[in-house]
């Protein structure tokens, strides 16, 4: 599966938790459940993927829809994590 944007797509049920170590204080883009996506600079994470995300751009539908200083994100909801990543998609 390819995405705009770059990076590598690493579908969540073939990650493991010591790749999200590699990325703690870098940009990821997370793909969620419902056509919604996050991109951010990856904070800290768990054992669940559970995750902190900082300097958060919020995307539905391939639409920027709001921005946020930090969020805590549930591992539940997570579909996939790109590293060094983020959308590409024109406002």
């Amino acid at each position: 599966m390819a995405r705009e944007g770059g990076g590598n797509i690493l579908p969540l049920s073939n990650c493991k938790v010591e790749f999200l170590d590699k990325c703690d204080g870098n940009k990821v883009w997370i793909i969620l459940q419902d056509n919604k996506e996050i991109s951010g600079n990856l904070r800290a994470h768990d054992e669940n993927f559970n995750m902190i995300i900082d300097n958060v751009r919020e995307f539905e539908n391939q639409k920027n829809v709001g921005q946020r200083e930090s969020i805590l994100l549930s591992g539940q909801k997570i579909l996939m994590v790109i590293p060094g990543s983020e959308p590409n998609y024109s406002e």
